[in-house]
């Protein structure tokens, strides 16, 4: 703090000149001391007002700090709990994301599409009996996405429409893949009968034969039609390795259904019908054929007359294959039966 300093000599006027400015001095003093004070007082306020937003600022920090530490504690909780396996009541209320699955996209020098869109179209030009175009638009549809979840459809969709056009073969080859390459699926069913069929009309008898044991074996509770199929081929191909005696259990069996579902009324018959009557003459024309002429047996009479029994019976049941109106199966039963006169004719 500054001092007033007065000199100790000093007339009244003077003395009274100084008593004055001591007065101003001292009063200069006290408000130079009252502004310190009032400085000092201000800058504490801001000191602790400072500090007071400095705690207030550090509780809040610590707060948010508290709540991220939680957050993270349940994030780490909830993707612990993911790994191990739910309790049995919590897997009730728990809900998986539903996955959502695009159709592939095709892309040609003409054209983009997908594989639904390929579908639609063979399946227009099925409608419109332009099977031979179906069928190939359908094996476009099958390479492009063979392991897709309309792949099954297509290659049994080609398979159909080359059936429909009387492409035998190739409906065959797919008919079997369908097998093969989906078992599972629920075409798998219709293949193999369709499968059946064809193989017995294009005379791979042992390769029905099998085809038809395991089909029985997978699908036990075959009925109508489709059971008629498969002992068809069962007696096809026994015929084809020469045991006539099971040929002829399988060809009963299947006669059984037929007269049970009264499928052989008069006039027309059903084609599934046309192999088991070929079946049952081919039965008939082995026996007829066993019996010989050369050398002359001793009870000739009753031998010949056997045999001409035997091939009347076969005749007749040639004749039924051909109620069914199917020219292949006609033809065959109509070979089979000059050949049965023929072989006649030459023994004798």
């Amino acid at each position: 703090m500054s001092q007033c300093h007065l000199p100790k000599r000093a007339s009244t006027r003077v003395a009274k000149f100084h008593s004055n400015a001591q007065l101003e001095c001292s009063a200069a003093l006290l408000r130079e001391t009252s502004e310190k004070r009032m400085h000092a007082g201000t800058a504490g306020f801001e000191v602790r007002e400072r500090l007071g937003k400095f705690k207030h600022s550090r509780s809040l920090l610590q707060s948010v700090t508290a709540l991220l530490f939680a957050a993270a504690l349940g994030a780490c909780a909830g993707q612990r709990a993911d790994t191990v396996e739910p309790h049995s009541a919590a897997k009730f209320s728990k809900q998986q994301s539903p996955s959502i699955e695009l159709a592939r996209t095709v892309v040609t020098p003409d054209q983009t599409t997908d594989i639904p869109e390929l579908l639609q179209r063979a399946r227009e030009l099925g409608e419109a009996k332009k099977f031979e175009a179906a069928a190939h638009a359908f094996d476009r549809a099958y390479e492009l996405d063979s392991d897709g979840p309309s792949a099954a459809e297509a290659l049994f969709k080609a398979a159909e429409m080359y059936d429909y056009g009387a492409f035998q073969e190739d409906a065959l080859a797919r008919y079997e893949q369908v097998a093969r390459r989906f078992p599972s699926s629920d075409f798998d069913r219709v293949a193999r009968i369709r499968a059946l069929r064809l193989l017995t009309y294009l005379e791979h008898f042992a390769r029905a034969g099998g085809l038809a044991e395991l089909t029985e074996a997978k699908y036990p509770d075959l009925q109508g039609t489709s059971k008629i199929a498969v002992l068809a081929a069962r007696a096809l191909a026994r015929i084809s390795a020469g045991d006539d005696a099971q040929a002829e259990y399988f060809v009963s069996k299947a006669r059984d259904i037929i007269e049970r579902e009264n499928l052989d009324a008069a006039g027309r018959v059903p084609q599934e019908l046309a192999p088991v009557y070929f079946a049952l003459g081919e039965v008939r024309r082995m026996r007829a054929e066993r019996i010989h002429f050369v050398p002359v047996p001793e009870n000739f009479g009753d031998a010949l007359e056997r045999r001409c029994q035997l091939i009347l019976d076969a005749q007749g049941a040639y004749s039924d294959a051909m109620r069914a109106y199917d020219a292949h199966w006609s033809a065959m039963a109509g070979f089979r039966v000059g050949e049965l006169y023929q072989k006649l004719h030459d023994e004798l």
